[in-house]
């Protein structure tokens, strides 16, 4: 239905094992408590919500806990990702690249405060670039991806302008390997996940 959850509270005694995770429901009728027994508490939260959590006055259990205490002074970056099935094994005009390749910020205009790093991800993942689920390519292409950190002032940029600002980053990178069309051409599939700070 029309569900909403409110934030909850969290109870934990120094030392005590957290055995249930409790919320308040609320809808249009009256508020419902919801006990969820588990064995552990992952919090799959950004770094920021972690610290508004514990910032909560109707958290000073959590925020007594040392372990998260030690949260509030950890600074979190946007991060995007972009994944390219290329069409062709681009590799042979490097010959000498790394698996992982690490670039400085200001290589592209819309870069300038950003860094990046560039994965062959063929030779992180031998079995053709995919993980479990993930597509693969089996046809002698390439997968390449390519992280953007502090990536804030690109999280909203389309698919399609991600796609081609990486591709300008790449060729900035190793215009040898990447320029002449050899990825813009040979993009086969692409995959962009954001992940805000």
């Amino acid at each position: 239905g029309n569900e909403a959850w409110e934030e909850g509270s969290y109870t934990n005694t120094a030392g005590r094992r957290v055995t249930a995770v409790k919320a308040a429901i609320t809808s249009s009728q009256e508020p419902e408590e919801l006990r969820i027994p588990c064995d552990a508490v992952i919090n799959a939260v950004s770094i920021s919500a972690v610290q508004k959590m514990v910032r909560n006055p109707r958290n000073e259990a959590l925020a007594a806990l040392p372990e998260f205490q030690r949260l509030l002074r950890l600074r979190a970056v946007g991060v995007v990702a972009v994944r390219l099935w290329l069409d062709e094994d681009i590799g042979k005009y490097a010959p000498k690249h790394t698996a992982s390749n690490v670039c400085g910020g200001g290589m592209i205009e819309e870069l300038e405060d950003i860094g990046f790093t560039f994965y062959w991800v063929n030779e992180l993942q031998p079995e053709g670039g995919g993980g479990e689920g993930e597509k693969t390519t089996s046809t002698g292409g390439t997968v390449l991806e390519v992280d953007f950190y502090n990536a804030d002032p690109i999280l909203g940029l389309s698919d399609k302008a991600m796609v081609d600002m990486t591709v300008r980053a790449l060729e900035a990178a190793s215009p040898a390997c990447f320029g002449s069309g050899r990825v813009s051409g040979h993009i086969d599939d692409f995959a962009v996940v954001r992940a805000p700070a």
